[in-house]
């Protein structure tokens, strides 16, 4: 692409918005900065030039604030790498949020894991060779595993996420997380949320909250899961209404305030243990200022869904890798006019 014609495609881009067929009153032009890489700029783009060794993930990096949004500039250049002295567009402000488009709209699968074995698989529990499996075909297929706040954001519309982006969660905090999970998920590069009750750390075989902490440092977000891991939708026999309120306020604040105390943040999710919730409890959460909740229903989820209610697929050791790959769908086609 010549100089020329870049320009007029970055003012193009930078005049009309995606989608947008009616006229808008033109903004400044564009403004050339010291910085020989930018050869323009405005609020929302920047026209870079890029430079002998610069990938998609350095220009990132040092324009976007953030490497791992290389995938940004790669899809709004159509091209697989940048070339030294071909002008790219860098969005500051990206038009496709939601991964809507008029073949269908972008889905983020939630995979849900608990227990890790180091042979065996069976029900709930993962045998280390599968969950290595599993995290490999993941890397090597362009799967993004996202953080729990890329995932809400998406969920929120507040920003876009790669178009195969896939969130991992593990429930309770058992020790082989750390032991056995943890290093398969650094070998890969992938991120993940494990969500614990805090009766169980510490003990038996929970985590402890040095191991927690370490998890945090090694890019897994820390969650709560309840304090006592009840079924919070069922009030027990016997239970008056009134303990039962009390008892399910307690599920909410004690892992909360340990969390707080233990690894110096408030948490923000909670996974419904059992992947069962009722109106009362989620109300709660959203009082007490939560961004939202995890289910343990099957199915992938697009940016519209109610944030209390995000679907989780439950992994299971009997699983063929075909069963596995047949859960990941992260696009679901639809007529869009």
């Amino acid at each position: 692409m010549s100089l020329r014609r870049a320009f007029i495609w970055f003012a193009l881009v930078s005049l009309v918005p995606a989608g947008c067929a009616g006229t808008r009153t033109a903004p400044p032009l564009p403004v050339v900065s010291k910085d020989p890489r930018v050869l323009a700029k405005t609020q929302k783009s920047l026209l870079l030039a890029p430079m002998p060794g610069d990938t998609y993930a350095s220009l990132a990096a040092a324009y976007l604030g953030d490497a791992r949004k290389a995938w940004l500039l790669e899809k709004a250049n159509k091209t697989p790498a940048p070339v030294p002295g071909e002008p790219l567009l860098a969005p500051l402000s990206p038009p496709w949020r939601g991964g809507v488009s008029r073949s269908g709209y972008q889905r983020v699968p939630v995979l849900l894991y608990h227990n890790f074995s180091k042979r065996s698989s069976s029900g709930m529990t993962i045998s280390e060779a599968k969950f290595d499996q599993q995290m490999r075909y993941l890397k090597e297929h362009g799967h993004t595993t996202l953080t729990l706040d890329e995932f809400y954001n998406f969920i929120e519309n507040k920003a876009p996420a790669p178009p195969k982006s896939v969130l991992i969660t593990i429930d309770d905090g058992w020790r082989n997380t750390w032991s056995i999970a943890l290093p398969i998920l650094e070998k890969h590069g992938h991120k993940a949320v494990l969500f614990i009750y805090s009766d169980f750390v510490g003990k038996g075989g929970g985590l402890s909250w040095d191991r927690l902490r370490d998890l945090e440092k090694r890019g897994v977000t820390i969650e709560s899961h309840t304090k006592s891991h009840r079924e919070v939708a069922v009030q027990s026999p016997g239970e008056s209404l009134l303990a039962y309120t009390e008892a399910l306020a307690r599920e909410i604040t004690v892992p909360h305030e340990a969390i707080q105390a233990n690894l110096g943040r408030a948490p923000g999710v909670l996974a419904y243990p059992y992947g069962g919730t009722n109106r009362f409890f989620t109300g709660l959460l959203r009082q007490m200022g939560y961004r939202g909740a995890m289910l343990a229903a099957n199915g992938s989820n697009p940016f519209f869904l109610d944030p209390f209610r995000v679907g989780r697929t439950a992994v299971h050791g009997e699983w063929s890798m075909d069963t596995f790959i047949r859960f990941l769908k992260t696009f679901e086609e639809a007529d869009i006019p």
